[in-house]
């Protein structure tokens, strides 16, 4: 059998289409390659000779001819082609024959070049890439298109190197003489393909895998038919607004964060691997993601910025996964009619809910994205929604940060919006207002009952509160830790119980269950008196305040309670402490209580016993030497040693030994062992 050599016989024999799953065409734009095929194919036409281009492969179906291998070589001879027959309309027939299908922009540029009269005006020019540019039918997006920004490089080389051949287009249609030819063999074995074109794509490379994951995708939208949009939309898209968009965000990882978007919007967990999350390419989630990067693109806000951030961060949390998936859905269901108000509100609340619950595995994000899909069927009246129904549990969201945010709602209901919203930007507390709310008695029930007088009154007071709660705090914790954990100790032992004989003075981090903001947000009886006590807004009269306090505290709580020491000596005894977990092991030995300061979370972690280190600060001050060693545990010797004496605090009471004679005595307190040292 005879196979066609020539482009003019191929495109006489089958129409020619470069697949979707095929690269760019980026011949044109390496100077280096297209300027020695171009003079390699010069040489051969002017000096009658034959250039062979090796093999071309391709795929037939129904004299539709789908090149495997030899796409570069093919798409730079029909553009010499195009440029041959620039003065001929009976050519356009046979250059309609060949098309691109890897992007929109390809197809219809070369589809307006295989137009006589424009193919006419703009390759006659000295500069046709300039020309082509300059012509009312370029749309100008189609430059970032790489296969026509390399077409436009190739023709201005072609014009550069063939302008001179008056009868370039007789000698390419030679048929005893021709001067360019190839191996075409059609491939019958349709297992082949993808492999054959890794393996012989002698000139190319293989696809990138973001090219073939596009590829896909664009097969998945193909295949759709109950999207709001088209295929070519969805592709143009795709090859133009979207890439140029990733460019611009980012061009080193242009792919990867790409690729990482789409990514982000189908994933789900997989069940057969919980540490894994796999793409689920739904109509909805198809929908999610085309007008999700289609507001991006056309929007500039908080929300647009908080998805670009989830996009480019390459080590996502869980929490941060869900809100995004909840905005890419919200933005789905509006199919791009998109009400900025419902969207505000729909990101406040699921940010407040995230926020404020532990979703730290596979499990807990399962569960708090089924709780988004049920609260998404009213995402667009969500306060409404929340204000008016009795929705109690959501599965995959704290209960409390539920039940507070109907509280909210019922609020903004009512007409307090802007006090919420402003109270909602403490970064500390995370949109998690409990603490004020229900120390003003705002609760679920009395909001119902309360008339517009008794509701002011009330809101009045929440303001008041949380204006105090949020002085003390900056955006990551309290401005003063030391003289807050002293001052809500003068109220009493306000420390939560994490487990066994451990407390905690809680920790800064507001996401840990024994942080300060936990503390103020259960409604503890200490915490809730501190802000009844202070009568001032500002932080630096209210740390005057809690200063007045501790000073009051020191002066009248005896120095047998472990708390004086604690008043007395804070940034010495708290800062002894991990701010990891800044605990205190308190155990009974010998029926009394031993108060240890432990360093870190381990059982063997260094400790202090409160009343010896007590006593070693106090020689210190008083101008004596002493040492106090390290020790571990609950069962530990627990000693400071100063001169010849050493001094143990047990059963209440220190037991000081004269180290040399052995002989013992007995001290009630720190003040009376130091008198004795």
């Amino acid at each position: 059998m005879t196979y066609p050599e020539t482009l003019i016989e191929l495109l006489s024999k089958y129409k020619v289409s470069i697949p979707i799953v095929q690269r760019d065409y980026v011949q044109g734009l390496n100077d280096t390659i297209i300027s020695e095929l171009l003079d390699d194919i010069k040489s051969a036409i002017v000096k009658d000779e034959q250039l062979r281009l090796n093999f071309v492969y391709g795929k037939v179906e129904d004299n539709l001819l789908i090149p495997l291998d030899g796409q570069q070589r093919l798409t730079t001879l029909f553009l010499l082609h195009l440029f041959a027959f620039r003065n001929m309309p009976v050519k356009d027939t046979i250059l309609k024959r060949f098309s691109y299908e890897t992007r929109r922009s390809s197809r219809e540029f070369f589809k307006q070049l295989c137009d006589y009269e424009k193919r006419a005006a703009v390759l006659n020019d000295n500069s046709p890439s300039q020309a082509i540019q300059e012509a009312l039918w370029f749309h100008t997006r189609w430059y970032f298109d790489p296969t026509v920004r390399s077409a436009l490089a190739c023709l201005n080389k072609i014009s550069e190197k063939f302008s001179d051949i008056h009868n370039l287009a007789e000698k390419l249609e030679a048929i005893e003489n021709k001067p360019i030819i190839f191996n075409f063999i059609p491939m019958t074995d349709m297992g082949m393909e993808d492999s054959l074109y890794i393996k012989l794509n002698a000139r190319g490379r293989a696809l990138t895998d973001f090219e073939t994951y596009k590829a896909e995708l664009l097969a998945v939208v193909e295949k759709e038919n109950k999207l709001p949009f088209s295929a070519d939309d969805f592709a143009e898209k795709l090859d133009i607004d979207w890439s140029n968009f990733f460019w611009e965000l980012g061009h080193d990882n242009f792919d990867k964060t790409y690729r990482r978007y789409f990514s982000l919007v189908f994933s789900q967990p997989d069940s057969s691997d919980s540490w894994k999350f796999k793409e689920d390419r739904t109509s909805t989630s198809l929908c999610d993601a085309y007008y999700t990067l289609d507001y991006i693109i056309s929007h500039n806000n908080k929300i647009t910025e908080y998805l670009k951030e989830c996009t480019l961060d390459q080590e996502i949390s869980y929490p941060q996964r869900l809100v995004f998936n909840s905005l890419a859905l919200f933005i789905g269901k509006s199919k791009g009619n998109i009400e900025e108000a419902q969207l505000l509100e729909w990101f406040r609340v699921i940010s407040n809910l995230t926020a404020n619950t532990t979703i730290d595995n596979v499990n807990t994000y399962i569960a708090a994205r089924n709780a988004v899909k049920e609260l998404s069927e009213h995402c667009f009246d969500l306060t409404n929604y929340l204000a008016t129904s009795d929705v109690k549990n959501l599965g995959g969201f704290s209960p409390e940060q539920i039940k507070e945010e109907r509280v909210k709602a019922k609020l903004i209901m009512r007409g307090y919006r802007d006090k919420i919203i402003k109270a909602e930007e403490h970064k500390y507390f995370l949109g998690q207002l409990r603490s004020a709310l229900y120390m003003a008695d705002l609760s679920l029930e009395k909001i119902e009952l309360y008339d517009e007088t008794e509701l002011e009154r009330q809101v009045v007071l929440f303001d008041l509160n949380w204006t105090k709660i949020s002085a003390l705090f900056g955006d990551a914790a309290p401005h003063n830790g030391v003289l807050l954990r002293t001052a809500l100790l003068t109220f009493g032992d306000y420390m939560p119980h994490p487990s066994g004989e451990y407390y905690s003075f809680c920790v800064d981090r507001a996401q840990e269950a024994t942080s300060l903001k936990a503390l103020f947000s259960s409604g503890n009886n200490c915490a809730v008196a501190l802000i009844n006590t202070l009568s001032s807004t500002s932080f630096d009269e209210i740390e005057k305040e809690m200063q007045i306090l501790v000073a009051k505290a020191i002066r009248t709580l005896p120095e047998t309670n472990w708390k004086y020491w604690i008043l007395k000596y804070p940034k010495e005894n708290l800062g002894y402490l991990s701010s990891t977990y800044m605990r205190m092991r308190i155990c009974r030995v010998s029926g009394t209580y031993t108060y240890l300061l432990v360093s870190k979370y381990a059982a063997r972690s260094h400790c202090r016993e409160i009343f010896t280190f007590a006593l070693s600060l106090e020689l210190e001050k008083a101008g004596k030497k002493c040492s106090l060693p390290k020790e571990y545990g609950r069962d530990s010797d627990y000693r400071v040693t100063t001169g010849n004496n050493t001094a143990r605090y047990r059963s209440g009471k220190f037991c000081i030994t004269d180290d040399i004679s052995g002989t013992t005595k007995e001290a009630a307190d720190v003040t009376a062992a130091l008198s004795m040292l």
